[in-house]
């Protein structure tokens, strides 16, 4: 759909309207007296208006994540997501290398196993939030004009992917990790535990699922979730739980879901390594100084 060239309106509006294909001057010739109002933020971008429109008489919601010239549009959400992905590879590094190449034994053990399958799945995280932060840093400025390209590429759904499979997988692991860690405190002489069949079984489901779940998306020509920015960066999990709060009358600012997409469940990949592996390190080499 484009727009006549060499009109002019006193106002125009293109709210409910799907717009699609919008490109670089989109609204070429065309000159708005009063104001232009439409559902799709891009539309009031200054790269697809033209000199004749001005930007404030368009007036269109903001996009929770993105803007015009970021795939991540707040410039605190882009230091968060730097952050933190850096935070989470280095962090989730260190226990995989510390765990394959200095505790091996640990894989003996259910706990060791899943803890360690926890530190790949946050490590995806990781590489995930600087695939994005790489891809905001290569649209920089003309990001509005990439937007479609981008969010239909093989890269984006390779993020996606990477994403689903690290939130799925992760929550998977710490639900394991719980169960191992009930069945040891309640049962103390090994009554029950996960057997060695057992351990490696749940290893292996936990991946597959994850896989499974991951793939979807990309399987199905129906599902477009991918592709849609809001649902990147979504911790499924908190988000259902705001929902849930919305249909029982309590409101949320537009923000609130984007801070939780960006910060809540990336943060939880970067602490995981703090929680299940640095107390071991650090007893390990308090007893070494000791002795």
């Amino acid at each position: 759909m484009g727009i006549p060239e060499y009109f002019t309106l006193e106002t125009l509006y293109l709210e409910n309207v799907e717009m699609t294909n919008i490109k670089e001057n989109f609204f070429r010739g065309l000159t708005i007296k009063s104001e232009l109002r439409a559902s799709n933020y891009k539309l009031c971008c200054p790269q697809i208006l033209n000199p004749n429109i001005s930007v404030d008489k368009c007036h269109a919601p903001v996009d929770v994540i993105s803007s015009c010239k970021h795939l991540v549009g707040d410039i605190l959400k882009r230091i968060t997501i730097w952050t933190v992905g850096l935070i989470t590879v280095v962090g989730n590094g260190i226990v995989l290398v510390y765990r394959i190449g200095w505790n091996r034994e640990i894989f003996k053990k259910a706990y060791g196993l899943f803890v360690s399958g926890l530190a790949v799945s946050d490590f995806i995280m990781g590489v995930y939030l600087l695939l994005i932060a790489a891809v905001d840093s290569q649209y920089k400025d003309i990001y509005v004009l990439e937007d479609v390209k981008w969010r239909h590429s093989v890269l984006c759904q390779f993020a996606g992917f990477l994403s689903t499979i690290s939130s799925e997988t992760s929550t998977f692991f710490i639900c394991l990790i719980t169960i191992d860690r009930f069945l040891t405190i309640t049962f103390p002489f090994g009554q029950h535990k996960f057997t060695k069949t057992g351990k490696i079984f749940s290893f292996t489901l936990v991946w597959f699922f994850g896989f499974l779940l991951a793939l979807i998306p990309i399987t199905s020509t129906e599902l477009n979730i991918y592709s849609s920015n809001v649902l990147y960066f979504m911790c499924w999990f908190p988000v259902g739980i705001l929902g849930f709060l919305s249909l029982n009358g309590h409101t949320f600012d537009r923000e609130v879901y984007a801070w939780i997409a960006v910060f809540v469940m990336p943060i939880n990949s970067a602490l995981n390594p703090i929680i299940y592996t640095v107390p071991i390190i650090i007893q390990k080499c308090l007893m070494q100084i000791r002795l």
